[in-house]
């Protein structure tokens, strides 16, 4: 009895989600903006990978409005913690972007986001090891503020 109610709940949400009309931000929404130009400042390797993110996107053919940005961008690596002999334990890398973004044939910014990330890994014996886990996090936390950062300035465009 408890196994059909369940089964009937789950069939009942998914037929009101699917007729709803909702559809998720990334699937239905093409970005309305291009990045047609940059400035970076900062880490500039995190720089070109997270410009590569926010400029390899689906485009609304439509109403393109191509957008100048300004990136700062800083990486900052701490140890979290250590142990007894002193050697480092644990690592913490933060990720830090300020954007101003401003329309191609404008000079007056009209979006200026902070975003920032961190996330913490092991120290390994192994250098390699150590290099991988740091490239990977520092991939995770691009594609996640890539997607952020194109949320909300869809958002700001869509308002105007």
């Amino acid at each position: 009895m408890k196994l059909l109610k369940i089964i009937t709940i789950s069939f009942t949400f998914l037929l009101l989600v699917n007729n709803c009309g909702y559809t998720p931000i990334f699937v239905s929404n093409a970005a309305s903006f291009k990045i047609e130009s940059s400035n970076v400042a900062g880490d500039a390797d995190i720089g070109n990978k997270f410009l590569k993110k926010i400029t390899n996107i689906k485009l609304d053919s439509l109403n393109i409005k191509k957008i100048h940005t300004d990136l700062t961008i800083n990486k900052i690596k701490t140890i979290t913690m250590k142990n007894t002999k002193g050697e480092a334990q644990t690592y913490k890398i933060e990720i830090e972007i300020n954007i101003k973004s401003r329309f191609v044939d404008k000079n007056i910014f009209f979006s200026k986001e902070f975003l920032s990330a961190s996330m913490t890994y092991d120290h390994n014996v192994l250098e390699s090891v150590n290099l991988i886990s740091e490239k990977k996090i520092i991939d995770d936390m691009i594609n996640m503020l890539s997607q952020k950062f194109i949320v909300r300035l869809n958002l700001i465009l869509n308002k105007k």
